[in-house]
């Protein structure tokens, strides 16, 4: 399952571009704007970028198969120790992160 959170920025740029581009279908119903000029978009490099990023994440599987089988046969085996030292540290630094 692969989910994306929606990203506020984006949503408001594309929001923006909306209005804009339906002023300019009513202008150019009015006879206002009949040059038949094409409107055009230009990202910059760091948009560019990060869409390059997310292409290459979209490509990583969201479980790690191998991993999953190694610790299936590891707690088959009875080989699977679990760390609870590890575990409670962890927790607690959570914790203290979100104080």
């Amino acid at each position: 399952m692969n989910i994306k959170p929606t990203r506020a920025d984006l949503n408001q740029g594309s929001q923006r571009a909306g209005s804009t581009s339906e002023k300019s279908r009513t202008d150019s119903r009015d006879g206002a704007s009949s040059t038949g000029q094409n409107d055009s978009v230009t990202l910059t490099a760091a948009a560019t970028e990060m869409l390059k990023l997310e292409a290459s994440l979209s490509q990583i599987p969201d479980i790690d198969s191998q991993r999953v089988n190694a610790i299936k046969t590891a707690i088959a085996d009875g080989q699977y120790q679990v760390d609870t030292d590890k575990i409670v540290s962890k927790l607690l630094q959570t914790e203290r992160d979100l104080l």
